[in-house]
């Protein structure tokens, strides 16, 4: 199934990736790596499909630590649909020849190449926009919440401060696993690499879904056993999230909504019969919707048919975040924002496993969790050669009156659609359309991102024709070879990463899980198991990602 940005549709029953298959082969010619990544598998069969699209930090559920850039909301981030003029800022790049002898052409082969995948048939182009000029390159859901002051704010640490655990990103999962520690009455301090509460975090669409981009039996027919159990930590991390809400009083406006899945194409509306029963069949509270049955839960005749997911949330992410934020400091944890973390060092004279420099001081601790996600960077490269940070965008409307919400939403569903470059949007809690994707993988600023989505609702549901858009900004999802969430150690270093955009509920409850896996109280989540592999041709992909887009858009031709 489908939660920061586009979608990428995988099939969940091959247990190599067509990016693993390029990493399999990269290393045999500069050429065999490129021909091996057709990145996408179109279903042949409903039976044979396993759908899985994704969203991006500022997705539907996407989250990302904060140990990355300063806000994108103001800054130009992602890659753009122009993808000739991208292939003109990477000039050392050109693709292979298609000759024997593998030579490499100049940079105007990729821009002819991404120029002929434009124009071929079936390729949806993007609708016609005019810019406005009254929207502000601001975080709504930011405006909305205030935060706790930070004890110590702009301090140095000190010389070589000690604690028992140091987390690096405070986001859901660095904030999650302080919590657990603090509570037990260790000693933890978190770091983060920009103010508090600027990154994914506060970005995203605020969608709980438990998914893993395919349904409960592509995950046992890949993984056997452990796709099971992967199956049910997903749903347990839904199951944490609604109780942690409720036992521990947080007001982030949750509703239990449910979600649409909405086919785009009548190509898919099999597939989705055979998603929902392949829920059912388990026992879960999952059902298709006909078209004709549609009305009564969208306001728009541009689908085909549904899923239903009863299982799935809406909630204010920003005010999920500052609550951890409290109880994070309530319990007893130290957070330092703007202190980013530059280098691990092992120690050896048994005052701690770990001395991490930061921009305010030297810290050493017994364990180290990094919760960076989408912003990994050079504090543990080898965890950032591991994910492929994609951009997600955001538009927000003014607030609708009660007439015109019912007439687009009228159950207050989640909604996300089934193309690779998918949209998802929702009704904000004061009533707001907030509508989110991306138009291609290439560099994109946030004004031209902005102008896409905004002629793409008016035209999914003609009834908003009128109405203002108020905010628009962007941020980070972090996308995985796999398209799975992994787990694991790096330098002996905890990490979790990857959940694809549906880290709203999966992220905080990694974080917990990790928290108590430091204390020695669980053990590591079924996704440590997972090999995790690295992006193949990674520090190309400014190159190719924009060729994958327009594969992508062809893709999802109506």
């Amino acid at each position: 199934m489908a939660s920061l940005s586009d979608g990428v549709r995988v099939d969940p029953r091959q247990r190599a990736s067509p990016l693993e298959r390029a990493a399999a082969t990269e290393s045999r010619s500069p050429t065999t790596w490129w021909a091996a990544m057709p990145w996408c598998t179109r279903w042949s069969s409903p039976e044979s499909a396993a759908t899985t699209t994704e969203q991006a930090g500022s997705e539907r559920g996407g989250t990302n630590g904060a140990a990355g850039s300063p806000p994108m909301a103001t800054r130009v981030i992602g890659w753009s649909s122009a993808a000739s003029a991208s292939m003109a800022r990477v000039p050392p790049l050109a693709l292979p020849s298609s000759g024997p002898t593998g030579r490499w052409r100049r940079p105007e082969a990729a821009a002819t190449l991404s120029a002929r995948l434009l124009e071929l048939p079936g390729v949806v182009r993007p609708p016609p926009y005019a810019p406005r000029v009254d929207i502000a390159d601001s975080v709504l859901w930011q405006e909305q919440v205030s935060l706790p002051t930070l004890p110590g704010a702009g301090r140095s640490l000190g010389d070589q401060a000690r604690v028992d655990v140091l987390v690096v990103g405070g986001g859901y999962a660095g904030l999650a696993a302080a919590i657990e520690v603090a509570r037990a009455g260790r000693s933890v301090l978190v770091v983060e690499k920009g103010p508090i509460g600027w990154g994914a975090h506060s970005r995203n669409g605020g969608m709980a879904i438990p998914e893993l981009k395919a349904g409960p039996a592509s995950l046992e027919r890949s993984y056997g056993e452990l796709g099971r159990r992967m199956h049910r930590e997903v749903n347990e991390a839904f199951d944490h999230l609604e109780a942690r809400i409720a036992t521990e009083g947080i007001d982030c406006d949750y509703d239990r909504t449910g979600q649409l899945y909405l086919a785009h194409t009548p190509r898919l509306v099999g597939h989705l019969r055979h998603l929902a029963a392949e829920h059912a069949t388990i026992g879960e509270p999952v059902r298709f919707i006909d078209r004709a049955d549609l009305p009564g839960e969208i306001g728009s005749d541009a689908f085909h048919g549904a899923v239903l997911y009863e299982r799935t949330g809406g909630l204010h992410p920003a005010k999920l975040h500052a609550a951890l934020l409290r109880h994070a400091l309530d319990a007893g944890a130290t957070v330092r924002d703007r202190c980013a973390a530059t280098e691990i060092t092992d120690r050896l004279d048994g005052r701690g496993r770990f001395e991490v420099a930061t921009e305010r001081g030297a810290v050493v601790a017994d364990h180290l969790i990094v919760a960076t996600n989408a912003y990994a960077d050079g504090l543990l490269p080898e965890l950032r050669r591991r994910v492929l940070p994609i951009g997600s965008f955001i538009v927000a409307t003014e607030p609708l009156d009660e007439d015109l919400a019912r007439s687009v939403n009228p159950n207050r569903r989640m909604l996300v659609d089934t193309k690779n470059l998918l949209f998802y949007w929702r009704l904000t809690p004061d009533d707001r359309i907030l509508f989110g994707g991306r138009r291609s993988l290439g560099h994109a600023s946030v004004p031209d991102a902005a102008a896409y989505l905004e002629a793409s609702f008016r035209r999914i549901h003609p009834q908003l024709r009128d109405v203002a858009v108020t905010h628009r900004w962007g941020g980070n999802v972090a996308i995985t070879l796999d398209r799975m969430p992994h787990v694991g150690r790096l330098r002996g270093a905890w990490y979790a990463t990857g959940c694809n955009g549906a880290g709203v509920a999966l992220n905080t409850w990694l974080g917990h899980r990790l928290g108590l896996v430091v204390l020695g109280q669980a053990p590591p989540p079924s996704f440590a198991e997972l090999k995790h592999r690295p992006i193949p041709a990674s520090p190309l992909r400014r190159a190719y990602l924009p060729l994958v887009g327009q594969w992508f858009r062809y893709q999802d031709r109506p």
